[in-house]
């Protein structure tokens, strides 16, 4: 009768030990989650904010260069 007590002691314990490790788990494995998400919404973020950083450095720079041609064209007329 008491080795039964202990194993359902040892149960017991074995199972709110096993409980308490999943909630951690699980708390730890939505906080990766979180993070990573965040993550890849500030990288969308930034290429996109770099994206028209470049477009409107290209259309400076070919605004210049089709400015340039135009000179280089009546130079050589």
């Amino acid at each position: 009768m008491n080795s039964g007590r202990i194993r359902y002691d040892f149960l017991e314990r074995l199972n709110n030990s096993s409980l308490q490790f999943i909630g951690t788990m699980d708390k730890g494995v939505e906080s990766v989650i979180k993070n990573i998400e965040q993550a890849v919404k500030k990288g969308i973020e930034e290429k996109e904010k770099n994206k028209k950083n470049v477009d409107e450095f290209i259309k400076k720079h070919e605004e210049k260069i089709g400015l340039m041609n135009k000179i280089k064209r009546e130079i050589i007329q």
